[in-house]
């Protein structure tokens, strides 16, 4: 899955200031790709947000205190992606497997692996 810079569809990012980063607050593999990709690029940025959850991080971009990486399924209709309007580094793509025992599979594991599934 296509990993991108999101922000709210109403954030405007000033030039000479730090990146302000919208981030999960702990060990996460969004976190340190992003962070890899701008010391690779020499790019300043700031946290603006941190928070432990996905809603929280949703709330922040909408709210426009600045952007995240994340996977493009997250971009809804109030968000936009950055990427090359802000010049960004290209992220790596990350891949999901979900794991369940032969024959014994319920049937939320089954809508779940229909979720994720390549299209």
């Amino acid at each position: 899955s296509p990993v991108v810079w999101l922000a709210g569809a109403r954030f405007h990012y000033q030039q000479n200031i730090a990146l302000p980063l919208v981030l999960i607050d702990s060990a996460c593999p969004f976190r340190g790709m992003a962070l890899e990709a701008l010391a690779q690029q020499e790019r300043s940025w700031r946290p603006t947000f941190q928070t432990s959850t996905l809603a929280g991080i949703r709330a922040a971009l909408r709210a426009g205190l600045g952007i995240t990486p994340r996977t493009i399924e997250m971009l809804t209709s109030d968000m936009k992606v950055v990427d090359h309007e802000l010049g960004l580094p290209t992220l790596p793509s990350i891949g999901y497997r979900l794991y369940s025992r032969v024959n014994d599979c319920s049937e939320s594991a089954q809508k779940f692996a229909a979720l994720i599934a390549p299209r």
